[in-house]
C-alpha cells in the first residue's frame, strides 16, 4: 500500500512478534481503516488545511524526537511539561 504523503512517523516501534496469520488479518483490517480516516478527516479538509496539519504534525514530531534525545542524555526537560505551561 503506497505511503500517504502527510503519513507522519511516530518515534520508537512497537515490537511483536509476526505471524502469516496475523500479517493477513492485519491486512484485512487495514484496508476499511485507512478508507475510514480518509472519510472522515483527509475527505473533510481542504489541500491548504491538509499542508498545515503536515505542518504542525512535522513540529510535533520534532520537538518528540529532540526530547526522547534529551532524555536518554539524562535530561528530564522537568519544566517543559505540559502541565507546567502557563496558557
Amino acid at each position: 500500500m503506497p505511503r500517504h504523503p502527510y503519513a507522519v512517523t511516530i518515534p520508537g516501534e512497537l515490537s511483536c512478534p509476526r505471524t502469516a496469520s496475523g500479517a493477513a488479518a492485519f491486512r484485512r483490517a487495514s484496508v476499511p481503516h485507512l478508507r475510514a480516516i480518509k472519510s472522515y478527516f483527509v475527505d473533510a479538509l481542504t489541500p491548504e488545511q491538509l499542508e498545515t496539519l503536515a505542518s504542525v504534525l512535522q513540529a510535533l514530531q520534532r520537538h518528540l524526537r529532540e526530547e526522547e534525545s534529551a532524555d536518554r542524555a539524562g535530561d528530564t526537560h522537568a519544566d517543559t511539561h505540559a502541565g507546567d505551561i502557563d496558557r
